[in-house]
């Protein structure tokens, strides 16, 4: 579900848990884009504390109409062009952009927009955590690489032929030392944090050599192939227990 972040993840836990006490609760974290999608911070009514965010004043009605009807190309261009850019003022920062903030967090170096996705992602899991200690859930995190952390090739990311700023972000970053797992590594490291079991998908996804694609030519989502390996290594850590790594 694109734009789809952390935080909307916390408010669909919540209305699920008025209804439901599970023991075991899956979170897929997209490591292509959910850092990006969390940099904005809280969207309005996700339950998490926006007293630290710069996201108070987020238009309510904005939001609902995005949530409507995003698939529409034309929406998505007012809505990042006019919206994200001339509104909310982000024409000139690069985690506004899915293949700037990509290539961002590939880089090794300090970058001030993924240390704030970075905490922005922590203030969600600090919530979900504070819900599965209330509610005596475990919270297992499943990492899922994007095709270019897979494929270990900058021209993977997605929109990098749209964005014509992409070529030169990339070259930067190269120059100044980059790892296509620094995403799975900063996942990792909160899921620690908060005592979360973690399941990275980047190294299985990695050494599939043979058989039919993981990824469509175009379309940048798995293919059936990719959902059942990734079902058959989610069912082998849920019937580990908390000893699966």
């Amino acid at each position: 579900m694109d734009g789809y972040s952390t935080f909307n993840a916390v408010q669909l836990l919540q209305n699920l848990l008025k209804s439901s006490r599970p023991r075991t609760v899956i979170l897929g974290f997209y490591l292509g884009n959910d850092f990006h999608d969390n940099y904005a911070g809280p969207t309005v009514n996700s339950g998490a504390d926006t007293s630290t965010t710069h996201n108070e004043n987020r238009v309510e009605v904005l939001s609902a109409l995005k949530n409507s009807i995003k698939g529409s190309a034309l929406f998505q261009l007012v809505y990042e062009k006019l919206y994200l850019a001339q509104i909310k003022g982000l024409v000139q920062d690069p985690m506004a952009s899915y293949s700037l903030a990509e290539i961002a967090t590939l880089g090794n170096s300090d970058n001030d927009g993924v240390k704030r996705s970075v905490e922005m992602t922590d203030l969600a899991l600090r919530e979900i955590s504070r819900m599965a200690k209330e509610n005596g859930f475990e919270l297992l995190v499943m990492g899922i690489p994007s095709k270019a952390q897979v494929k270990q090739s900058f021209r993977e990311i997605s929109g990098y032929d749209t964005d014509p700023r992409s070529k030169v972000a990339a070259l930067t970053v190269i120059r100044d030392g980059y790892s296509f797992e620094n995403p799975d590594r900063l996942a990792s490291a909160l899921c620690e944090k908060y005592g979360f079991r973690y399941i990275s998908l980047l190294n299985t996804f990695r050494e599939v050599v043979d058989g039919p694609p993981l990824y469509y030519h175009i379309d940048l989502h798995w293919t059936p192939h990719a959902q059942k390996i990734a079902a058959d290594l989610l069912i082998e850590k849920l019937h580990a227990g908390k000893g699966g790594k």
